[in-house]
């Protein structure tokens, strides 16, 4: 039995040894020129990242980034010089290819802040989509400054501008504009530079009624447009009816004098001012009339010159105009008195006065 198990253990020990060298033969073989597989598999990445250049190398360039505000509070307006800034962009140039202008947003974020002075300086944060994480900024602007001005609202008056050829016979009527008032906002030193909101109405048809809804204009005192305003409505609605235009001439106002001046005068040449007036009304009615009489004017007993305004008489189905075009109802008369040469007659003493 004994010479038995000194028998296995031999056996064993020399399967043991025969197992070493094969293992150290591995180990040999993988340690056998370390240097040079090292060498060769640098070489390998380094290959590798080189034909991974020349097929998508980096590249920069530049492009533009939209100014965004954040928490902007209430009332205020900002005005910034550059509503967008330039910055250079460095990636994959298939990434840097792809990216367009305005894909970055420059945000200026006011939270917390309270404008007190007309000007701020913010810092800018960049946001890039998600598709361009490999896209770096170089060297992008910190800070931006900017100016904060109050908005301010004022409401004024629209003036409506048409053309006012009409067809013979016919005239455009007052204009209807809805709403007659409209909402002007914005910077309050913008605003302030409004003088007039026009509305320039056209008919649809040459010469033909206006009716329809136009644009408005803000303008200056020098009737330049103003920019950078909102109109609250921007359009407003324009009505302009066209009626039969009245038939008019020129007449002569014919002065009416009562009674006689004092004893031993006359009346000189007596004139009105004006003189000749125009009337208006349908043509039948017009054509009838060549002058237009004055109330009475009182003369008895005068002895100097006399200038008195006096009413005329004007029929209700006709209209007195001046030169101007204006309604008038009165006109002034000017009577001069003179000496006459006729001596009184003798009374009964026979003694002249």
């Amino acid at each position: 039995g004994a010479t038995m198990r000194s028998k296995e253990d031999t056996t064993v020990k020399s399967a043991f040894r025969s197992a070493t060298p094969k293992a150290s033969g591995v180990s040999g073989v993988l340690r056998r020129n370390l240097a040079l597989k090292i060498v060769s598999l640098g070489i390998g990445i380094v290959l590798y990242a080189y034909v991974q250049q020349e097929r998508n190398p980096t590249v920069s360039r530049a492009v533009l980034a939209d100014v965004v505000y954040q928490n902007l509070p209430s009332g205020v307006d900002v005005t910034n010089d550059s509503p967008q800034i330039e910055i250079n962009v460095t990636g994959p140039k298939l990434l840097v290819d792809r990216m367009k202008d305005r894909d970055i947003k420059a945000i200026v974020d006011f939270k917390g802040v309270v404008p007190k002075d007309p000007t701020v300086q913010l810092r800018v944060r960049y946001d890039k989509p998600t598709a361009f994480t490999e896209v770096n900024i170089e060297n992008p602007q910190s800070f931006l400054k900017l100016a904060l001005y109050k908005q301010k609202t004022r409401k004024l008056e629209v003036t409506p501008i048409y053309s006012k050829d009409a067809p013979p016979g016919r005239r455009y009527g007052d204009p209807v504009v809805r709403p007659s008032q409209v909402e002007v906002k914005g910077r309050s030193d913008v605003v302030d530079r409004v003088a007039k909101v026009f509305v320039n109405a056209t008919p649809v048809e040459p010469m033909g009624s206006i009716d329809g809804d136009f644009t408005l204009s803000a303008r200056d005192e020098d009737d330049n447009p103003v920019d950078g305003v909102t109109l609250n409505p921007d359009q407003v609605h324009v009505s302009v009816a066209q009626i039969d235009a009245p038939y008019e001439k020129t007449v002569t106002v014919s002065v009416t004098i009562a009674d006689q001046a004092g004893v031993g005068y006359r009346i000189g040449s007596y004139t009105s001012t004006p003189n000749q007036v125009r009337i208006s009304g349908t043509p039948s009615r017009v054509n009838s009339i060549s002058t237009i009489d004055t109330e009475d004017v009182l003369v008895r007993n005068l002895t100097a010159d006399k200038t008195q305004e006096v009413n005329l008489i004007i029929p209700p189905d006709i209209q007195v105009l001046n030169r101007n075009g204006r309604p008038i109802s009165k006109v002034t008369v000017f009577i001069p008195i003179l000496r006459t040469n006729t001596l009184p007659l003798p009374t009964e003493n026979g003694i002249r006065p």
